[in-house]
């Protein structure tokens, strides 16, 4: 077996336009999906099912298995577009999710458990798979001949761009180079699709609830989102790129892709990854466990990789709250206050709580999507991205802290400045966590351990979402402001770390064993150690 190392240079010669157009409508329609079941969760529970009590107790266990069942299938996810390709994965998602709309439209009549969790399950897998398989898109459209100016422009396509073999090469190239448009189009399109499922598709209980009651009007939004999400998934069929050396019985996999989701997408960190290009089922959990202990011991070491990955954590506590309480908030203050009542024909008197959940989530959405490129800038102008995330977290402290205090949101103008002050915290942490880990990684001492950084990344980032899911949802049946509460005082303990990291050196020295060892030194740390040690004697 050769040594060479594995080429980046994968040039796609037969990516066309309409590959393009498909790559942005998987960017827009995934998060688009996402973001209407998030919103329109609570109001399934209360309006389609009935239930007026442990609503946030219900949406929070429903996200939290949902992103426990996401996390277990990114690995796979990334495995399988090695034999496939992206194209079949893409709308296998789709129509997968749009079948668990239907699904939870039709089938769901009275309780959460188990057959609402069974739904969203299948959804989650939809989902993920649809989103797992957008970051092996980019790299194909960042390897193909597709110049996005000339696009946009309707200009030939001459300009050919430079090849990367991870998305943290692509951020540390473009950093160089005026040339972050197809990077960056992913991420508007995201946005865009966010703000389409809350100002149009959250309103659709609203429209069909004119002539249709309450719980059948949100039915029926299912309906045509379901339907909406297949239709997309047979489209993106026959646009998306598709590798005509990838097949379903194909027994090679191809080496570019193999090393780049094997390694980096799976989180394998490169000196860690076999010379041959499979990866044995043996000896996979182990190189996952390895990579995780290195990606944290290095944020032991370094100070500011760990204020990277408890960003990364706040961004996806923040994003949820968005996305899933506000919307919560909103509809468990109509009902709770007597002013969503039902005449004799059953329709609901309050499409004001749709619609002012559309309006705060749009408004957060909408300043994230238009609040993104300043931040971008603004990380270019300053030296310390540190100074980024203490930035974004004053914003978030305000945004959340001040909406804490409305206890009639459907009175108060607050509301408005709070969702947007939420939505430029949202949006500046996400940059901000994401490119501190770019430019850590694309270090040359930390370059090789590239995979590890961004797998331990992506699980904090995870673990963020499973513990907003639950601590948020138990919160909001004590107070339904409850996740806004949470939210403002994280802020607050992310600042008083960010302060204690900033007096850390960095030394490549330190690990578990000496900080520990430190701990037991300290008096609490002595009284702590002893007591366990009484305890053991006893």
């Amino acid at each position: 077996m050769s040594t060479t190392p594995v080429k980046i240079n994968h040039k796609i010669e037969d990516y066309t336009k309409l590959n393009f157009l498909g790559f942005l409508l998987a960017s827009f329609g995934a998060i688009m999906l996402a973001v209407f079941v998030s919103a329109t969760q609570s109001y399934f529970i209360t309006d389609a099912l009935g239930i007026g009590t442990k609503v946030g107790s219900y949406i929070g266990t429903l996200g939290f298995y949902d992103e426990l069942l996401s996390m277990c299938l990114v690995p796979f996810i990334g495995v399988l577009s090695d034999k496939i390709g992206a194209r079949p994965i893409i709308s296998f998602g789709f129509f997968i999710a749009g079948i668990s709309l239907l699904g939870l439209g039709y089938f769901v009549r009275q309780n959460v458990y188990p057959w609402m969790l069974f739904w969203r399950l299948i959804f989650s897998v939809g989902l993920t798979s649809s989103i797992g398989v957008l970051t092996v898109m980019l790299i194909e459209l960042n390897n193909s001949n597709i110049n996005v100016k000339d696009f946009l422009s309707f200009k030939s396509e001459e300009e050919q761009v430079h090849i990367a073999s991870t998305l943290n090469e692509i951020d540390n190239i473009n950093r160089k180079r005026n040339d972050g448009k197809k990077v960056s189009i992913m991420g508007i399109m995201s946005g865009l699709g966010a703000v389409f499922a809350v100002t149009v598709l959250l309103r659709l209980p609203v429209v069909f609830g004119q002539t249709l009651p309450a719980g059948d009007a949100v039915r029926k939004s299912y309906y045509t989102v379901g339907l909406l999400a297949i239709a997309m998934s047979i489209i993106l069929f026959f646009i998306v790129y598709h590798n005509k050396d990838q097949t379903m019985f194909r027994d090679e996999i191809d080496d570019l892709f193999d090393e780049l989701d094997a390694r980096d997408s799976v989180g394998i960190a490169d000196d860690e990854a076999p010379s041959s290009t499979g990866i044995s089922n043996n000896n996979r959990s182990d190189s996952y466990i390895k990579s995780l202990k290195q990606g944290i011991q290095l944020s032991i070491q370094n100070p500011m990789i760990l204020l990277a990955y408890f960003g990364g954590f706040v961004a996806r506590c923040i994003t949820i709250t968005v996305s899933l309480f506000v919307p919560f908030y909103i509809n468990h203050y109509f009902y709770s206050s007597g002013k969503c009542t039902s005449s004799n024909t059953d329709k609901v008197h309050c499409p004001e709580s749709y619609i002012l959940s559309s309006i705060l989530t749009g408004i957060a959405n909408t300043m994230a999507l238009v609040f993104a490129p300043v931040a971008g800038i603004l990380l270019d102008k300053t030296s310390n991205h540190a100074h980024m995330l203490l930035i974004g977290n004053s914003i978030s402290i305000l945004g959340f802290g001040s909406i804490s205090f409305v206890s009639t949101p459907d009175a108060s103008s607050i509301v408005f400045v709070s969702a947007m002050l939420m939505g430029m915290a949202q949006i500046t942490f996400i940059v901000s966590s994401m490119t501190m880990i770019s430019n850590i990684a694309s270090q040359d001492r930390y370059y090789k351990y590239k995979g590890s950084i961004s797998g331990v990344s992506s699980f904090v980032g995870g673990i963020g979402i499973l513990f907003i899911n639950k601590v948020g949802g138990y919160l909001g049946d004590i107070d339904s402001r409850g996740p806004f509460m949470f939210i403002a005082a994280l802020n607050i303990l992310f600042m008083i770390m960010m302060l204690v990291l900033k007096r850390v050196k960095e030394n490549d020295d330190r690990d578990f064993q000496s900080i520990a060892d430190k701990l037991k030194a300290t008096q609490i740390g002595r009284f702590v150690f002893r007591g366990q040690q009484d305890s053991v004697n006893f």
